[in-house]
This record gives structure tokens, sequence and C-alpha cells, in this order.
């Protein structure tokens, strides 16, 4: 019995997405390793940070308000943010780095690239949909936010932020150390930037979102949804550009 062309391209869909989940499966305890640390970090900057008064700036509608907060909900509110984009971002990574090859012989196998790349998205999707609930399991009851669902929702903005450059860097570096070198240089920076430059860091409308929905009674929402999803987007071109080009099968 013939199958059908909609079918056959759910099953090669499906086939594709079992394959990225094993290749998950197998480097299970890195990838545990992997969520631990954000958390071990953020744990031990909370509980060590002062109480000194830090001030900050949140977008609420009626327009940006600056307010005194502890050290310790400020400094580590924004570690607990990076660290979850550190941490999807690398799991990201390890699904792309040493599968160029495997996603070659796939295409030469008939698989069309969107049935490659789209399972990996949608089991990459499926693991930043659960960390994002780490940050609602770590503020509620230390920091208890305003408004939580934001927490959740700057989490999980940040989470596809950070699929789309792990899945760029595992492109660009397909080479395990080096790549996860790159990854750990560009979160750290963007930890640290102050000011201004902050603002032209990928994760700068989650990391708002995030201080909006913890301390803003009023916060202002879509405008840093929108900026969160151009940039997703833009990095899902260059991600899907690259990947298309590297297993491109070439005839001679």
């Amino acid at each position: 019995m013939s199958v059908s062309q909609p079918n056959k391209k759910a099953h090669r869909l499906l086939v594709s997405l079992r394959m990225q989940a094993r290749e998950c499966k197998r480097r299970f305890i890195v990838l545990s390793l992997v969520l631990v640390l954000p958390v071990a970090f953020w744990a031990s900057t909370y509980y060590t940070v002062g109480e000194d008064p830090t001030p900050i700036k949140i977008h609420t509608y009626s327009g940006i308000e600056e307010i005194t907060v502890p050290a310790r909900e400020s400094w580590p509110t924004k570690i607990g943010l990076m660290g979850i984009a550190w941490a999807v971002g690398v799991a990201a990574f390890y699904t792309m780095t040493g599968s160029i090859h495997k996603d070659k012989r796939l295409v030469l196998c008939g698989y069309r690239s969107w049935q490659i790349l789209g399972a990996r998205l949608i089991l990459l999707m499926g693991i930043a949909l659960l960390v994002s609930i780490i940050p609602l399991i770590l503020f509620v009851p230390t920091i208890a936010p305003l408004h939580p669902e934001l927490v959740w929702l700057a989490s999980f903005l940040v989470g596809l932020i950070a699929v789309e450059i792990g899945l760029f860097i595992g492109t660009l570096i397909p080479r395990p150390t080096e790549g996860v070198l790159v990854l750990v240089a560009l979160f750290g920076i963007g930890m640290s930037l102050p000011g201004t430059a902050a603002h032209f860091f990928p994760t700068y409308p989650a990391n708002q979102l995030l201080y909006a929905g913890v301390f803003a009674k009023n916060p202002l929402i879509l405008p840093f949804v929108w900026h969160a999803l151009l940039i997703i987007s833009f990095v899902a071109i260059l991600s899907i550009a690259l990947w298309s080009y590297r297993v491109r099968i070439w005839r001679w």
C-alpha cells in the first residue's frame, strides 16, 4: 500500500524528531549539568548578596520609573534569566554540533531541510518551555514578583532567543569546546554590559519584561514582546540560511 504524500512528510518529520530526542538523551548528563550550574550560581548569588539598596529602571505604561530595591532582588534576578538563556543556548548548540554530516545523510535519503530543522526546533521549543518554569519555582517564594505570569513569559522568550543563538553558533562553530566557550563568553558579556550598551544585547527585551513583571504595578508588555519576537526572527533567518548552506549537497 502506497503512503500518501502528506503522511510521508509527517512520518519523516516524526522520525527526525525521534532522532533529535535520542541525541539529547545521549547527552542527558551533560545537559543536566548545564541546567544545574545556573541554578547553583543563582542560589550562591542570592544568599550572599547583601540588602544594599540598588536603583533600577522599570518600564510601565506611565513611562520609565526608577525604583530602589535590595541588591538581593535585582542582580540575582538578571543572573537567573541569563542562566536560563545560557542553559537553553547550550542545549540548542549540542543538538547542532556534530550533526551536520548526519543532516547531510538525511538530505541524501530524501528528507527536506524543513523536516530536519523543524523537528529540531520543536524539540528545543519544548525544552525552552520546560526550563521557563524554573524561574517561577525560584522567584515566587524568594522575590515574590508582582506578576508571576510575566516572569514565565520573559523566561520563555529568552529561551527562544537562546535557541536561535545556540543553533547559529552550533552551525558556525561545530566543535564542542570552542562553541561552548563562545556561548559562555557571549552570555557572560551580556550579564556585565552597563547602561545603554545593554540595549543592544539580544536578551534585553526579555530582561526588561522580567524586571517589569517582578517590580512594576502597571508593567509595559507588548513593545518588549514584539522586540523579542523580532530578534528571534532575525537570528532564526541567519541560522536557517547558514545551516541550509552547510547541509547543501553540491553536485559536480
